[in-house]
């Protein structure tokens, strides 16, 4: 009972679209955090001396927390809307502590976190998917998070924008967009995006077709058939897939209809019916759409709207903290009385994906979904932002969310942006009509770091090419980190000071290359944050390398380098040397570090130039290190790449001096890099 007045709560409460993350003083954060909406709970003291971590560990969909203010108790159960519990139904609760530095734990294990915040929800992250037979998703597991893509919802979801492909066309204007001659329907929009691409060298592997399927609206298919896509497809999605050689993301927003001709495809017990609206409670339908969607190229099923399916609109008003304002007439009511109908929902779902090879992204969810998945493969990621508009900053919150869908083992997607700050939607009707991305910058390395998709939007001959290769291989293989960007300790412990401010790390060969950045126009504080190499979770372990750190440079933003040839200057990065990041007044865009371990010869791999991911196993295989601090120092890396392609990796001398040595992939798709310190000179081997 009761709490001393020093002690911090991280939390997470309401939809998993950034906005979500709360932390600060347990007495003025959590009120209001609990009932359906909230999520688990990170308790601790300023020292971060130890973390614990309280949530369900199991019957995700109907367990909740809630504080007694009156008796200062804070009490976990069942939520009070069930009608009837079954015999034998069981729910367990977890109490996950966390000590930085614990005897407990593996050496290797403590180079994969952010902070000790972060490494407290890993950790609690750990026992409720070893608890379902779970496992964090593997970075490969879908197009959406391996390979670049191009999302519809940044220009043409809130239509009709450039391109009109909205069946009302009473609020279309049926005129040709000067830039897309002949432009009239999705499909029209998506041959033309592709052109561009093919122009300009973009290799976008798949699009997002935002906003096409709402099965509440009327009777619709999510299938490849005229019915469902003879107005926005009209040759249809297996001859686009064909067309274009694209894969597909697709969106569905969470409810069917009750007339809707999937429920007659069932028995009556894979449905709950009510009002106008049926949900699904079994995987039988699911493997129906699933199994055909093949055919057209569906790889993931963008699950948007899920707050509306278990809570509704009233969701996110104050009394559904009581879980109150419900209509008794909708499926609602049935998936917060019934103790099986929304985990039913939600697995059926996933499990119904992963049968036909699908994967799964949740959008617009609870806290409870994302718990949820930890029991379902299909699963693969979820949106961590709000949604896309120009100018939106929808990466506010990101690192938080992010932290909380890495530690169930999901890949945390940032929402799609316009990838240049000229671009402008050019339809008067489109809802951002007019409107500009003030950091693209920003949002790309968002996205790139947290190694859950990079799907830019924008007009057609809209994009900043430079910018969009910046977080791939010429063939579109995204280059990821491998553990995603979460936020520092010092977040957690002074949001409103610090700002946004998260950690990546690629870990390779046992070495750890953290990539960490700040937005500075998020935060009040004064100038002058630094951050040293306990503060990124890089010494927690004495047996670590000595690092170097260096800033940012590349082609895009452009002020940050000083030099013609873009090279960064590497500086010592200890607790007597730390990183300065700049404050907005001379970053409005993000300021991003690299974080470098010194290899036992004393050279340094600074990784590949002007990528946002510098170091990742997309792009590097094996690393190995000879010799001493002499000449007779080498060091060979393994690249992958398309064949042809030129790759330019960046070293750091003993004495910090910086040098850029280039490769071209040979036709296996592979090069190994042998750079000798006599010279210093670069061989490249096939």
């Amino acid at each position: 009972k009761g709490w001393p007045d020093s002690l911090q709560l991280a939390t997470f409460y309401g939809q998993n679209a950034a906005q979500t993350t709360h932390s600060g003083p347990f007495n003025t954060t959590y009120v209001g955090r609990g009932g359906y909406l909230g999520g688990p709970l990170a308790l601790f003291q300023p020292d971060l001396a130890l973390v614990v971590v309280l949530s369900s560990l199991s019957r995700f969909m109907v367990t909740e927390h809630q504080l007694d203010t009156a008796t200062r108790e804070l009490r976990f159960g069942l939520q009070g809307l069930l009608h009837t519990i079954p015999e034998g139904f069981g729910a367990e609760f977890v109490l996950s502590p966390f000590a930085p530095g614990a005897p407990d734990r593996p050496p290797a294990d403590q180079l994969m976190h952010a902070g000790t915040v972060a490494a407290a929800f890993m950790r609690w992250g750990d026992v409720l998917l070893n608890a379902h037979n779970g496992s964090r998703t593997p970075p490969d597991a879908s197009p959406w998070i391996s390979q670049l893509g191009y999302s519809t919802t940044g220009v043409f979801h809130y239509n009709p924008c450039d391109c009109p492909n909205n069946q009302n066309t009473s609020i279309c204007v049926k005129g040709n967009n000067p830039l897309m001659p002949g432009c009239h329907t999705y499909e029209d929009t998506l041959l033309q995006v592709h052109a561009y691409a093919e122009n300009v060298g973009l290799p976008y592997r798949w699009f997002l077709i935002d906003s096409w399927w709402h099965a509440f609206d009327n009777n619709m298919y999510f299938e490849d058939t005229p019915a469902q896509v003879g107005q926005l497809f009209p040759k249809g999605l297996a001859w686009l897939a064909n067309k274009t050689a694209m894969s597909f993301g697709a969106h569905w927003s969470s409810i069917f209809n009750k007339t809707s001709p999937y429920v007659a495809l069932t028995g009556a017990d894979d449905w709950a019916c009510a009002g106008s609206s049926c949900v699904p409670r079994s995987p039988k339908i699911w493997e129906h759409i699933f199994g055909l969607g093949s055919r057209w190229g569906l790889h993931t099923i963008k699950v948007d709207h899920l707050y509306e399916a278990f809570v509704g609109h009233a969701g996110e008003a104050p009394m559904a903290r009581q879980n109150a304002s419900l209509t008794p007439s909708t499926t609602i009511v049935q998936s917060l009385t019934n103790p099986f109908l929304a985990a039913d929902f939600v697995g059926g779902i996933a499990d119904g994906a992963a049968a036909h090879n699908v994967d799964v992204m949740w959008c617009m969810s609870y806290p409870n979904v994302l718990l949820q998945s930890v029991a379902h493969k299909g699963a693969t990621h979820a949106r961590g932002s709000s949604d896309s508009h120009p100018s939106s900053n929808n990466f506010i919150g990101f690192g938080g969310e992010s932290t909380l869908e890495w530690a169930l083992g999901l890949w945390p997607f940032k929402d799609t942006f316009y990838s240049n700050a000229t671009e402008r939607t050019l339809n008067q009707y489109c809802e951002d009509y007019g409107h500009k991305e003030d950091l693209p910058f920003t949002h790309a390395v968002a996205a790139a770091l947290s190694g859950g998709g990079v799907a830019p939007g924008g007009v057609i001959d809209g994009a900043d090419v430079t910018l969009i290769r910046m977080t791939c291989r010429a063939d579109g293989t995204l280059l990821k980190p491998t553990i995603p960007a979460m936020y520092l300790d010092a977040v957690w412990l002074d949001p409103a000071r610090i700002g946004e401010a998260s950690v990546a790390r690629t870990v390779l060969g046992g070495l750890v290359w953290a990539f960490a950045y700040r937005i500075a126009i998020t935060s009040t504080a004064a100038p002058g944050f630094t951050v040293t190499p306990s503060d990124v979770g890089l010494n927690v372990n004495p047996t670590l390398p000595a690092y170097l750190a260096y800033r940012f440079c590349g082609a895009r933003p452009s002020q940050r380098c000083n030099n013609p040839g873009l090279l960064p200057t590497v500086q010592p990065f200890d607790s007597g040397h730390p990183f300065v990041f700049h404050d907005a007044s001379t970053f409005r865009e993000a300021d991003v570090f690299v974080a470098v371990p010194v290899l036992p010869n004393g050279w340094a791999v600074l990784g590949e130039a002007a990528k946002l991911v510098p170091i990742a196993p997309q792009r590097i295989s094996a690393l190995e290190s000879k010799g001493g601090s002499g000449v007779d120092a080498s060091v060979s890396i393994t690249l992958i790449g398309s064949p042809g392609e030129v790759v330019t990796m960046l070293f750091a001398d003993p004495a910090r001096q910086v040098y850029a040595f280039n490769c071209s992939v040979a036709t296996t798709g592979m090069v190994t890099m042998t750079l000798t310190a006599d010279g210093p000179a670069v061989a490249c081997a096939a």
